[in-house]
């Protein structure tokens, strides 16, 4: 599944700006660590019987890697579930 961890951000207007930095904001502080681990689930059960659907879930993180806690999603849990572990 070859996706990139992040990627960069497109220029956004300062109140574009501003509204984004208050959605982000208030999915740390709520909701982001639920979202995650969705994301551990849906990659875990897809990833042999639908790859591609696996890979699309890999590629909607892609676009919070770079604002939420990277321990989320880089950390043992990840590593030995997705088989990438010894």
């Amino acid at each position: 599944m070859p996706y990139a961890v992040c990627r960069t951000a497109p220029h956004r207007s300062q109140d574009e700006s501003r509204l984004s930095m208050h959605v982000k904001d208030s999915m740390r502080e709520h909701s982001i660590g639920e979202v995650a681990g969705a994301w551990y689930r849906l990659v875990g059960e897809l990833r042999e019987a639908k790859p591609g659907l696996a890979a699309g879930v890999l590629g909607v993180m892609t676009r919070y890697v770079p604002w939420i806690d990277i321990g989320l999603v880089a950390n043992d849990k990840w590593v030995m579930g997705m088989g990438l572990g010894e």
